[in-house]
């Protein structure tokens, strides 16, 4: 038997006996688990599993930063990562979602990544995110800008 937690930060997975996993929010939008939850799961032995990699829908393309819907990533910092993911896709030949999934499947500590799709076709286009691990300076140039 396995057991996993939401939403925990790190000190609590320290005191919660016989947990395996840990799922927080985690995208190139937010990215506060690295302060305490990743080091804390990568200490206790934890796999920590991403949630909302695409920032709800704000990564893949399928909505601007003024949309309503993703209303906790609204600003000019937001802009700027769906811009540098945008670019990065492209000069990838990726999609937009695909290249944000990739960089967070390639963050030291996280184990998987939960992902929104609506249809096999949206499925279909993540694919290449599990496949094909970003080039490092992709990787560090969206860490640098997501920052």
């Amino acid at each position: 038997m396995y057991a996993g937690a939401a939403g925990y930060a790190g000190w609590q997975l320290a005191v919660t006996p016989g947990l395996t996993a840990a799922h927080n929010e985690y995208s190139l939008l937010r990215r506060e688990v690295e302060e305490e939850l990743l080091p804390a799961a990568d200490h206790l032995g934890v796999g920590t599993i991403a949630a909302a990699p695409l920032a709800r829908g704000l990564l893949s393309s399928g909505y601007t930063v003024n949309s309503p819907a993703v209303h906790p990533y609204r600003g000019d910092k937001s802009r700027t990562i769906v811009e540098a993911v945008a670019t990065a896709a492209e000069g990838l030949s990726m999609s937009p979602a695909a290249t944000a999934l990739a960089w967070v499947l390639g963050r030291e500590g996280i184990s998987g990544a939960i992902v929104g799709a609506q249809s096999a076709e949206e499925l279909t286009q993540l694919l290449p995110a599990a496949q094909t691990p970003l080039p490092r300076p992709i990787m560090a140039a969206l860490d640098d800008v997501s920052k």
